[in-house]
């Protein structure tokens, strides 16, 4: 049998077997905060608006309600999601927490205007998941900037374990066993059915 010499920069031995890793991580829509205040001067026997959520918004947080002045001569009723949830007299505040926001609305019944602020701590999921047409997952650094996969970073752990194995032509060799650390992160992409795109924060995927 012919002898062959190869020059090569690195001498790598075979991999026994293909492993398909799988990470299975829980996504929260995204979330985004807001603090809204308004000023009222509300005409009275009238329903006025003061805020309302985007059909496709769900919102939640707390809606505080202060009645300065008193121009009707009555309470101020205070209506959330088209219900009355409370009635305030002049000089009186409110505070309510729903779990679940439309629309708050104001309204006073007699004669001239009632003077007062409404103040809303609003979280709002302004994505749904379910509304996704198109998801693309994408390798990223760190930062969420996409790379390559030669740029994920790839170390051998200190664990080693020497395996004696036979070769094909009957020659007994003895190899090291390593583990290998992949890790990388990823970014979720969502393209929701009306064209607008958002992202997810990187994901660590060791």
């Amino acid at each position: 049998m012919e002898k062959h010499c190869i020059h090569v920069e690195k001498v790598f031995d075979w991999v026994s077997r293909s492993i398909k890793l799988t990470k299975r991580e829980t996504l929260t829509e995204p979330i985004v905060e807001h603090n809204i205040c308004v000023n009222i001067c509300a005409p009275c026997e009238e329903k006025t608006i003061v805020w309302s959520a985007e059909e496709h918004v769900h919102a939640f947080g707390t809606v505080t309600v202060v009645y300065y002045e008193q121009g009707c001569g009555r309470q101020m009723d205070v209506l959330i999601n088209g219900e009355i949830v409370c009635s305030l007299q002049e000089g009186e505040s409110r505070s309510l927490t729903m779990s679940h926001l439309r629309d708050v609305h104001v309204e006073c019944k007699g004669n001239g205007t009632c003077v007062g602020r409404v103040c809303i701590q609003l979280h709002q999921q302004l994505d749904r998941l379910d509304d996704c047409e198109h998801i693309r997952c994408i390798l990223t650094d760190a930062c969420g900037q996409p790379i390559v996969p030669e740029q994920m970073t790839c170390r051998v752990l200190d664990e080693r374990q020497t395996v004696h194995v036979t070769l094909p032509n009957g020659k007994k060799v003895a190899l090291q066993k390593i583990y290998v650390l992949v890790e990388t992160f990823i970014v979720l992409q969502c393209t929701r059915k009306d064209g607008t795109v958002w992202k997810t924060k990187p994901i660590l995927n060791p």
